[in-house]
């Protein structure tokens, strides 16, 4: 047998970088955080998109007739000293004299 070496008889070196390891996770983490904001923002949209109009808490409404529009009710809430008409008018001059209505028939009613 002879005095030679063989391949297999070479040291194999490794040399374990951890600055590309740490690059690679700083990616993962960027990415992770993208992926939760673009997501976060989407159920937000989606969840105010389908979300109900219902009277503020702590508010009355109560109806009746005021000025030149016709008056669906009154808004009032007692805890921060507000009471507004709410007019049946999409007019300029109903939203200088109270609240108006954007959409439906009726107050509260679902698109």
């Amino acid at each position: 047998m002879g005095g030679g070496k063989h391949a297999s008889d070479e040291e194999f070196e490794f040399e374990f970088n951890f600055e590309l390891v740490r690059n690679i996770l700083l990616i993962i983490v960027i990415l992770a955080i993208i992926a939760g904001v673009v997501l976060g923002t989407y159920k937000l949209v989606s969840k105010m998109k389908n979300a109900k109009t219902e009277p503020v808490s702590g508010a009355e409404v109560e109806t009746g007739k005021q000025a030149e529009f016709p008056v669906l009710g009154t808004l009032k809430i007692d805890k921060i000293g507000i009471q507004q008409s709410i007019f049946d008018s999409v007019k300029e001059k109903a939203l200088q004299q109270g609240v108006i209505k954007l959409y439906g028939d009726t107050l509260n009613q679902e698109r």
